[in-house]
């Protein structure tokens, strides 16, 4: 299956969508989609912070003796009964939350980019939207069975937070550019759900390919929207949330065209020097293997941090 195949798909059953009618190409972009996140998974070896961590601590009259574990230490330490029956296992399963804010703005387009470069014109299996349809898919095939994996499509306006358990394939296949790049939106709504006060790990994927604002040419409001997306980004990181910024970065003249305060690449600068993970690509044929290498940095570090919080626990039981 080759991504060029997966984008003609992608682009066929938006179209059936459209029509208003249930597609084939609809149900065969699903499994296709469900194929490329289990092969991504296994690629890029992603261990889910929701896996169990076992480690021992010190035997505190409750729990689960570890045999095995106390035969050693007595071979090493030899009749030290603190060494006997000394370790209990402690395991700890956490929940793992994904939302993903999905771009929705006109540039993701090829209609918008054909009118904009028609120097360079692309075919709809060539654009942004496509590809980050894709990718959402994908991921979200690839996690939602051990995740709770929410999407928010933000434009000119928001939809969602949409369910895996709802018709959000549906929506999502369905979307083909709604104004702006109303992050900003996005964002304050995914805190007024109180998602960011969830038990568990928390990931936040952001899949866009411009800066923040309000498609109106107002520097005074693009201006305001930046501001209003770097505040909520603050509070999602204050609030324990690892975020996974995926920048389309695909034209050097948009990469540098400033709006407001930012342009594309600065922008994705300062969300990194706030500590976001920023995975950047430069081609679209690079942003599944973008978007799941930035998964296994966060997992990776979420599981680091568990394991450091269970050791703790284990050196002070």
């Amino acid at each position: 299956m080759s991504k060029m195949e997966l984008a003609h798909v992608c682009v066929q059953a938006m179209k059936d969508q459209s029509r208003g009618g249930s597609s084939s190409k609809f149900e065969k972009l699903i499994r296709m989609c469900t194929m490329m996140g289990r092969h991504m998974l296994h690629t890029y070896r992603i261990e889910y912070p929701t896996q169990r961590k076992i480690i021992y601590r010190r035997f505190d009259g409750s729990g689960q003796i570890n045999v095995q574990r106390s035969l050693n230490d007595f071979c090493l330490y030899g009749r030290r009964m603190d060494h006997v029956i000394s370790r209990a296992r402690v395991q700890q399963e956490r929940e793992l939350n994904i939302a993903i804010l999905y771009d929705d703005s006109n540039s993701m387009t090829a209609r918008w980019r054909n009118k904009h470069f028609p120097y360079d014109p692309i075919t709809e299996e060539k654009s942004p939207q496509t590809s980050a349809k894709i990718a959402c898919l994908s991921l979200t095939e690839a996690f939602g069975k051990d995740a709770d994996v929410s999407i928010i499509t933000f434009g000119s306006k928001i939809d969602g937070p949409l369910s895996v358990r709802g018709d959000l394939y549906h929506k999502l296949v369905h979307k083909d550019g709604s104004g702006g790049t109303r992050m900003d939106l996005a964002l304050q709504k995914l805190v007024s759900t109180r998602w960011t006060a969830r038990p568990g790990a928390k990931i936040l994927v952001i899949l866009t390919d411009g800066v923040p604002e309000t498609g109106a040419r107002s520097e005074k409001h693009d201006i305001l929207v930046q501001r209003r997306t770097l505040r909520f980004m603050g509070q999602m990181l204050e609030g324990g949330v690892r975020v996974l910024y995926v920048p389309l970065l695909l034209d050097k003249k948009l990469m540098h065209w400033k709006i407001g305060g930012y342009s594309a690449k600065t922008f994705a600068e300062r969300l990194e020097s706030m500590g976001v993970t920023v995975v950047e690509v430069y081609k679209l044929d690079m942003l599944l293997d973008g978007l799941f290498e930035g998964m296994r940095t966060i997992s990776t570090d979420i599981n680091a941090e568990n394991t450091r919080k269970l050791m703790s626990l284990a050196a002070t039981a």
